[in-house]
C-alpha cells in the first residue's frame, strides 16, 4: 500500500512531462517595440554607410530592414494608410538595397530619406490618428432645460 500511494503521485508526474515534451515548444512573439529597436539600429547602419561610403554597410542595413518588414510579429492593422506605410518601408529598403548593389550613393542617400520620412509619418498616424480613433470618445449628455433650473427661481440659469 505504501508503495502504491508513491507510484500514483510520481505516475501522474511522469504522464505529465511526457505530454509536454510531445508538444512543440510555443514561439514567443517578439514584442513591438524590439522590432521597432531593430528598425532603428538597421537604419543607423545605413547611416553609417552612407557618411563612410560603405556599400557593404548601407547593404546590411537594408537587408535586416527587409527582414523586419516581414517579421511575422509586426502588429498588423487592416487600416489602410498604416498598410500603405508599411508597404512604402518595404519598398524604399528594396530600393536601399539595390542602390547599395549598383554603389550608387546619391539613389541610396535619396531612398534612406524617403524611408526615414515614411518612417515618421507612419508614427505620425499611428500616434495621432490610430490612437485616438482607439479611444471611446468621453462623451456627456446634453443638460435639458429641467436640469439646469434653479431651485430657488425656479427659472433657468445662464452658465
Amino acid at each position: 500500500m505504501r508503495y502504491l500511494a508513491w507510484f500514483v503521485p510520481l505516475s501522474l508526474v511522469a504522464l505529465g512531462v511526457l505530454a509536454a515534451s510531445d508538444k512543440p515548444p510555443a514561439r514567443k512573439k517578439a514584442p513591438v517595440d524590439v522590432l521597432m529597436r531593430s528598425k532603428l539600429a538597421s537604419s543607423q547602419k545605413v547611416v553609417e554607410g552612407l557618411v563612410a561610403k560603405d556599400f557593404g554597410l548601407i547593404e546590411k542595413g537594408a537587408e535586416e530592414l527587409l527582414k523586419v518588414c516581414d517579421a511575422e510579429d509586426w502588429r498588423s492593422s487592416d487600416e489602410q494608410v498604416y498598410t500603405h506605410f508599411k508597404t512604402e518601408l518595404r519598398r524604399q529598403a528594396e530600393k536601399l538595397d539595390s542602390y547599395s548593389d549598383a554603389q550608387n550613393l546619391e539613389g541610396t542617400t535619396f531612398a534612406y530619406l524617403n524611408l526615414i520620412s515614411t518612417c515618421v509619418d507612419c508614427h505620425s498616424h499611428c500616434r495621432d490618428v490610430l490612437r485616438i480613433a482607439a479611444e471611446p470618445p468621453k462623451l456627456k449628455p446634453v443638460p435639458s432645460s429641467s436640469d439646469v433650473i434653479n431651485a430657488d427661481e425656479k427659472r433657468p440659469m445662464r452658465r
